[in-house]
């Protein structure tokens, strides 16, 4: 008997769905015990899910019909069909801590002198309160509406270290200068300790692999070369933001143990949960 876990999320979901597909092929142990169901929409498409009658469904005609694409012909998603829920991207991801580490300094910063001085305590409370409010913060909410079921999520890849300010339109929110100004893994800490503030009552949190990360804060190009923001592997753009095949292996190579072998937590446990800063 195997693991059922029903999967939700934007255009990250691509890498984890190829990083599957080829664990899978290689017969991968790893893997045995967990059966993914995917439901993903491109950018914010999952906005528009709602829960009716103690199902989770899609309010979009486009998001139903890439529903139905990636599970198999499922327009729904029915909460006693799954054993856990991993939601992935949904856009948490570092960006809002680096905009805020170009113009303010806490305390453990090596750089940006000048800049207006905040407590870690302001930074990371001024960070959860934003991270609380991103689709993967509101779709946590929604499932755990739901069900008791564990509910895990795993935020947006750093980007590539290759490229990390190349998308002109999306603008600079200071990669590389942050991943060259020795701060890095500070600020990871940073980021952390406010996801687990944001949403650690809701659900698991799943930490992108150290082996896919350097300066703390940017992933290695290796893991972005080729990515691909589609699950079929198709229209290969290398975009700074999304990761390949070999990121998803490596993720589920990780973090299996972790979902495999979840139970439910109690109401009064989960709220208790101690907060984990790293």
């Amino acid at each position: 008997m195997t693991y059922r876990l029903c999967v939700i999320g934007n255009s990250h979901l691509a890498a984890l769905k190829l990083g599957w597909d080829q664990l899978e092929e290689a017969k991968d142990a790893r893997i045995a015990a967990i059966t993914p169901t995917f439901f993903g929409a491109p950018r914010d498409g999952i906005r528009h899910i709602a829960l009716r009658n103690g199902r989770l469904v899609s309010l979009n005609e486009a998001v139903t019909a890439h529903f139905q694409r990636m599970s198999n012909g499922r327009s729904e998603i029915d909460p006693a069909a799954y054993d856990g829920f991993l939601l992935v991207g949904l856009g948490a991801s570092m960006k809002r801590t680096l905009r805020l580490y170009r113009t303010h300094r806490w305390f453990g910063l090596q750089q940006n002198a000048g800049c207006t001085v905040v407590s870690q305590a302001f930074a990371q409370a001024f960070l959860a309160m934003g991270y609380a409010g991103t689709r993967l913060g509101q779709v946590a909410q929604l499932v755990r509406s739901a069900t008791d079921k564990p509910t895990f999520v795993t935020a947006e890849p750093h980007w590539a270290a290759s490229k990390p300010d190349h998308v002109a339109r999306s603008g600079d929110f200071g990669w590389a200068k942050a991943a060259a100004s020795g701060d890095g893994d500070r600020i990871a800490e940073t980021f952390a300790a406010a996801m687990t503030q944001a949403l650690g009552r809701d659900a698991t949190l799943i930490w992108q692999p150290d082996a896919t990360i350097e300066h703390g804060i940017v992933t290695r190009a290796r893991y972005n070369k080729g990515a691909s923001k589609f699950i079929t592997g198709d229209g290969k753009e290398s975009d700074a933001a999304h990761m390949n095949a070999d990121y998803g292996a490596v993720w589920w190579a990780e973090a299996a143990g972790q979902l495999s072998f979840a139970e439910p937590v109690p109401e009064k446990s989960r709220r208790a949960r101690p907060k984990r800063s790293a």
